[in-house]
């Protein structure tokens, strides 16, 4: 795995924030092929949001 960094408009912090706090395991996907380089963040296990109440 290599380290990779990614910036995101600020309006988006409580988005990231709230799933880094509520989904296990968080992966990130980065493309710097891609223009502008692009990153994907997403959960294995399930969709953000499911299962809870």
């Amino acid at each position: 795995m290599s380290p990779g960094m990614a910036y995101e408009e600020f309006e988006r912090f409580p988005y990231y924030l709230d799933l880094v706090r509520n989904e296990k395991p968080i992966y990130v996907t980065f493309n710097p092929d891609a223009t502008p380089p692009a990153y994907v963040v997403y959960c294995a296990s399930e969709p953000p949001g499911e299962g809870e109440i």
